[in-house]
């Protein structure tokens, strides 16, 4: 039987961002990217799938799209 890692995604749900130089540039710049597409696809909502803290999600939303964004750790979301 395969062998479970000891240690999820949650455990590091308060380290997360940190990974990151600047998790605020990172989504400025991923928003910047993705922005164009999705408007030239006519996209007024976005599903973020495994959004972890919402790098993508939120300047998206704040951008104006409607965003429903999930994760399977309720500890990273809560970031």
């Amino acid at each position: 039987m395969p062998q479970r890692p000891s240690a999820s995604f949650g455990d590091i749900a308060s380290d997360f961002d940190a990974l990151f130089d600047d998790v605020g540039y990172l989504s400025e710049l991923e928003a910047d990217a993705l922005e164009p597409l999705l408007r030239s696809a006519g996209a007024r909502t976005v599903l973020d799938c495994a959004c972890g803290t919402g790098i993508q999600a939120i300047p998206l939303a704040q951008r104006g799209f409607a965003v429903s964004a999930s994760d399977i750790s309720p500890r990273i979301l809560a970031f």
